[in-house]
């Protein structure tokens, strides 16, 4: 667990960001709403599979081997989270992993690759390696974490979630977000 998440659940800090859904996570804080989803993905290398992949529902992957980053969470992947090999440390190790055929296919978030070129000009679908969404999978959403420590927890979710949505709403939100997420 990340030293901020564990800081938050343990009522050290109030909030923390960015965090897609999972039980765990649901049991440990309060979630709010979700203000952004991002697109879940998989990768695959054109080397090892020149012909693509028969992939036509998110169940296809589960039949594959898929790797993904050490810690992270692929619950709203719409895949088998338990079956995800979560031994890397970071996508130039998935890159590595997948090119050799160790994995089939490594599971990740397109935006965040996308940022990755723009923002330091690593371009991690650069050398055969090629990228697409999950079938039927609309996105992952994001939610912040609210400590239960915090006296006023339940209010300051219900707050956010009421200005969420009102922003949702209005296209505010969308506006904010668009200029990070695309």
């Amino acid at each position: 667990m990340p030293a901020y998440v564990f800081e938050t659940k343990s009522g050290n800090y109030d909030i923390a960001l960015s965090a897609s859904y999972n039980e765990e996570r649901d049991r440990d804080f309060l979630l709010t709403d979700y203000y952004y989803t991002l697109q879940p993905s998989y990768i695959y290398s054109t080397q090892q599979h020149p012909n693509g992949l028969n992939i036509e529902t998110a169940d296809d992957i589960n039949q594959l081997r898929m790797c993904g980053l050490l810690g992270y969470n692929y619950t709203g992947f719409s895949v088998d989270d338990s079956q995800v090999r979560k031994s890397a440390k970071d996508f130039k190790q998935l890159v590595k992993q997948t090119q050799a055929g160790r994995c089939d296919v490594f599971l990740a978030r397109y935006e965040i690759l996308a940022g990755f070129k723009a923002a330091q000009g690593i371009d991690y679908l650069a050398g055969g390696m090629q990228v697409e969404p999950i079938p039927g999978n609309m996105g992952d959403k994001f939610h912040m974490m609210i400590s239960r420590e915090h006296p006023e927890a339940n209010e300051i979710k219900a707050l956010l979630d009421q200005n969420f949505e009102s922003m949702r709403q209005s296209g505010q939100l969308k506006s904010i977000l668009d200029g990070y997420l695309d």
